[in-house]
Parts: C-alpha cells; sequence; structure tokens
C-alpha cells in the first residue's frame, strides 16, 4: 500500500513537537517511546501504531489528521476497500 509509505513520510510531528516546546525524549516519555522512536516517525522512517499515533495526538493537543495529514485519505481507502471486498462476499453467498 504506497499511500501508507507515503504517508509516513508526510507528517508534521516535529513541527508540532517543536512549537509546543517539547523534547523528543519528553514526548517519547509521555507516550512510552524512547527519543530514537519519535526520530524514526518524525523522519518518516517509521509510523506509530494506532495507540501510539492517539497518545502522541493527545499529547501534543492536536488531532491525528494535524500530525499526519494523509490519515483521513488512508481511511477513506480502506473503508472503500472493506466496503468492495464485502460486496463480493454478499454476490458470492447468492
Amino acid at each position: 500500500m504506497k499511500e501508507y509509505f507515503e504517508l509516513a513520510k508526510s507528517n508534521n510531528l516535529r513541527k508540532i513537537r517543536e512549537n509546543k516546546r517539547m523534547t523528543q525524549s519528553e514526548l517519547g516519555f509521555a507516550c512510552f517511546q524512547n527519543a530514537s522512536e519519535i526520530s524514526r516517525y518524525e523522519l518518516g522512517k517509521s509510523m506509530p501504531s494506532y495507540m501510539v499515533l492517539l497518545c502522541l495526538a493527545q499529547c501534543l493537543e492536536v488531532a491525528m489528521e494535524e500530525i499526519y495529514p494523509g490519515l483521513k485519505k488512508i481511511y477513506e481507502t480502506v473503508t472503500s476497500r472493506v466496503l468492495l471486498a464485502k460486496q463480493a462476499r454478499d454476490r458470492n453467498r447468492r
């Protein structure tokens, strides 16, 4: 899923964290991550799990979509694929 990897690269985590005057260590501590993992998220080298992303957003007092602007598009893509799969399954049952 190419969109997922593009999403990881295109994030505002560092900008938001710096605006809140937090260090990577402080943010990591609050979300049970180490500073190097926060750095990897900021650089787009890895993507946080949903629970970690939720924690990051709450700690930074922003919506998850502000950290990862492409998140809504990914959600819509996954939702439409699930709907198509359900429709195909229902057709096969007939």
